[in-house]
């Protein structure tokens, strides 16, 4: 690709580690440098256009992220024009929130589809993500996961859209919370929407 790569994007996400050949996850700083360097390496390109904090759950690790000189060595890597945009991806709406707050991210990776945005009362985002513990009845709209779409756009900030299909669930009736397939077109139009 890098006879295209002013037509492409890149993301590279800090924390996701490749280096061994099978994906792993660290908030350990050296080793982020390493997998990052080894990308820019194997991407053939010296500039990363979205640099993501990656898969940041829980504020324990926000708070290592920080600590650790995840977060310092990204602002640093984009004040020297090698990464173009700061993000984040996370499936808490609260982590997103706190790191929406700083002022200092561009775009959030963030899973939307139906099954997530709605909640039984009795369940929280990782019972949703595995469909455990669903009723029929009591579904409601996670008021803090739409709120969080008001904010991002209000303040400007992205979202690329992960787990549009909830993992593939929602295309069988059967896998379904709701009983009922959706379609491909449904899940993506969703998501835009």
């Amino acid at each position: 690709l890098r006879d295209q790569r002013k037509d492409i994007y890149y993301q590279l996400h800090f924390g996701a580690e490749y280096t061994t050949g099978k994906y792993g996850w660290t908030l350990n700083l050296e080793k982020i440098k390493k997998s990052v360097d080894w990308q820019l390496a194997m991407l053939k390109t010296d500039y990363i256009d979205f640099g993501f904090v990656h898969c940041i759950d829980e504020e324990a690790d926000l708070r290592k992220a920080a600590e650790g000189g995840t977060l310092d060595y990204m602002k640093e890597l984009k004040e020297e024009g090698v990464i173009r945009h700061l993000a984040l991806s996370s499936h808490t709406p609260k982590i997103v929130n706190m790191m929406l707050d700083t002022g200092h991210i561009d775009m959030v990776m963030f899973s939307i589809n139906p099954a997530y945005d709605l909640e039984s009362p009795e369940t929280d985002i990782y019972d949703l993500m595995d469909f455990k513990g669903m009723g029929e009845n009591g579904w409601v709209v996670d008021e803090a996961r739409q709120e969080l779409y008001s904010y991002c756009e209000s303040a400007g900030v992205a979202i690329t859209v992960m787990k549009p299909l909830a993992a593939g669930t929602l295309l069988s009736a059967e896998a379904s919370p709701f009983g009922v397939a959706m379609t491909v077109p449904q899940c993506i139009q969703y998501a835009l929407d």
